[in-house]
């Protein structure tokens, strides 16, 4: 054999060391590659960051900005500027910002209720009184009454025919029931405390307005103010698409003490029931065993389908949350039992439209179920922090929108979460349009707070400031 051609060993093993170098150092930088996509993965997972941010509307800067009334697609608040307040309103729709009259607050000089055929109902201020003016469609005047100066001495009936408005009684306010058909006041034999500043706390009118709940338990016929019923029991509510009245029987009478600390357990009755007032006749829902109460006031759905209420038991002279029901009266009942230790304070009670999300806050604790899959979520946050100009959770048909660590959450499907907005700063509150295609946020700033109206159908990306 040619020595030209046979291999120097040397030569041999060098080049074979070359070649296992080089795969060594390609099969780590490979490691290196798929453990680093591995990694980012994995962060993108835990994070859910917003892929591509909403489109920004419009930005609107106050030193203050406190809203009032939220009302189809329309945001009224005070604006403070320099030390000048004014009344604004803000259009969810157009992103428009106008200087309002100020008539939809109540401590305006005229504040104004809309009616039925045209017709308006006016609070004139008239010095440390107001005095209550209907404006008929054709421009004349009626004087109705006198109302004193508190938040909400006035409420109008479901079909804006008529209205009750709270006046000077001798031993607390006097109620007077106003009808337009008549153009007569009628009064209602009942007296409601001075502290009372909301006539909305002791005044339910039923959906087809016919009817008034007075106190939660007294019935009142809206034709003529006369009482009409009393029921076996407290805490009613009516149904929000029928003259029918969710209520608590006692099974034995008990007085119920009112807690000044919201959301405290309030040994009600152990009886949950319905009332007809049309039939007069009372359907038994749901029956404790005697040693539970229910500790809180029931609460419907929008389309009265469903009513959630909370129970719990006595221990050494404590009342505690144990359970939160919900049921539709037709065999549909589904108990979400308290994990939380000694829980002794539960708010915000809320059922979504048609009944698929329940939501409360137990001792700061948010807690959303979706009553479908009987799946949960707990949100270790409470509403006093943030959210305390604007509602914390907010339901449409298709999930739940709520604040969350200085951003916006919506929570859909199989309580798959999506982070719609975020922001550096603290949310003070947020609204929705009706078509929720629009999100405003009120957002506290260094140097007062801002509105920013975002897009929630745009894929524009946007850096949020």
């Amino acid at each position: 054999m040619d020595d030209r051609n046979r291999a120097n060993p040397d030569i041999t093993s060098d080049i074979l060391e070359d070649e296992r170098r080089n795969k060594w150092r390609v099969g780590s930088a490979l490691l290196l590659l798929l453990i680093l996509s591995t990694g980012i993965t994995w962060m993108g997972w835990v994070s859910t960051p917003i892929e591509k941010p909403p489109e920004v509307l419009a930005d609107t800067v106050f030193n203050e900005i406190i809203p009032y009334r939220e009302q189809e697609d329309l945001l009224y608040f005070l604006g403070e500027i320099g030390g000048q307040q004014e009344h604004y309103v803000f259009d969810m729709r157009s992103g428009e910002l106008k200087q309002d009259d100020g008539s939809h607050h109540f401590e305006s000089d005229e504040n104004v209720h809309l009616l039925k055929d045209g017709h308006r109902l006016l609070e004139q201020a008239n010095g440390k009184q107001r005095r209550l003016v209907v404006e008929k469609s054709d421009g004349t005047r009626l004087v109705v009454g006198s109302i004193p100066a508190i938040d909400q001495p006035v409420s109008v009936s479901p079909g804006k025919d008529a209205f009750i408005f709270i006046g000077e009684g001798e031993q607390g306010w006097d109620l007077t029931l106003f009808r337009l058909d008549t153009e007569t006041s009628k009064p209602i034999n009942h007296v409601v405390s001075r502290s009372i500043s909301r006539l909305a706390d002791v005044i339910q009118w039923s959906s087809s307005g016919k009817y008034l709940l007075y106190d939660d338990q007294h019935l009142v016929s809206a034709e003529d103010g006369s009482s009409l019923h009393r029921l076996d029991g407290s805490a009613g509510v009516w149904s929000p698409v029928r003259d029918e009245v969710a209520y608590v029987q006692a099974r034995v009478p008990e007085t119920v003490v009112k807690s000044e600390e919201p959301g405290s357990p309030v040994p009600i009755g152990n009886t949950l029931a319905l009332w007809n007032p049309v039939s007069d006749s009372v359907t038994a829902l749901y029956r404790l065993p005697a040693d539970e109460r229910i500790l809180g006031k029931p609460i419907w759905d929008s389309e009265g389908r469903y009513l959630a209420f909370p129970t719990g038991k006595e221990s050494e002279s404590e009342w505690f949350f144990e359970r939160v029901h919900v049921m539709d009266g037709k065999g549909f009942h589904y108990i979400e039992n308290e994990q939380n230790v000694s829980p002794t304070r539960l708010t915000d009670l809320t059922l979504s439209p048609k009944g698929k999300y329940l939501s409360y806050s137990v001792n700061g604790i948010l807690k959303l179920i979706n009553l479908n899959t009987q799946e949960s979520r707990v949100y270790d946050y409470d509403f006093a922090g943030e959210g305390e100009a604007g509602a914390g959770v907010r339901f449409d048909p298709d999930g739940v929108w709520m604040i969350r660590d200085r951003g916006v959450l919506f929570v859909a499907n199989n309580m798959e979460e999506k982070v719609v907005y975020q922001t550096g700063r603290n949310i003070l509150g947020f609204y929705l349009s009706s078509s929720t295609d629009r999100l405003l946020v009120l957002e506290e700033m260094a140097d007062g707070h801002r509105l920013r109206l975002i897009n929630l159908q745009s894929d524009q990306d946007n850096n949020y400031e």
